[in-house]
């Protein structure tokens, strides 16, 4: 005589969907968001700017570095960066490293400079 069939595990069905949301990395925070990413930009610029001589040429940074975080905020999720240029930029340490990351951008991702006021 066959043996009846167990009733099945009612946490099965809640292991696998954990699972499977665990797996697609669903709920992940990603690090190198565009806005992590316009933060860094922009503290970045802002530290050069300090440490420029006083005069105009210092004024005209100031003004352009104003609106960078956000305009490069903008232009990441506009043009959809790549993780890894996301990422690289996330981590730049200067000005040099910032310029070497976006080197990986394609033409049309780049910032074609601050919008006309």
């Amino acid at each position: 005589m066959p043996r009846p069939l167990a009733a099945p595990c009612p946490s099965v069905p809640v292991m696998l969907t954990l699972g499977l949301l665990l797996g697609c990395g669903c709920g992940r925070k990603d690090p190198a968001s565009c806005r992590a990413v316009g933060a860094r930009v922009g503290l970045l610029a802002a530290a050069d700017v300090k440490a420029m001589a006083p005069g105009q040429a210092r004024r005209d940074a100031e003004l352009a570095a104003g609106p960078l975080a956000e305009v490069v905020t903008r232009t990441c999720e506009e043009t959809r960066w790549d993780a890894a240029v996301r990422t690289c930029l996330v981590g730049a340490s200067d000005g040099t490293a910032v310029a070497t990351c976006a080197q990986a951008l394609a033409p049309a991702q780049r910032l074609g400079g601050l919008p006309a006021k």
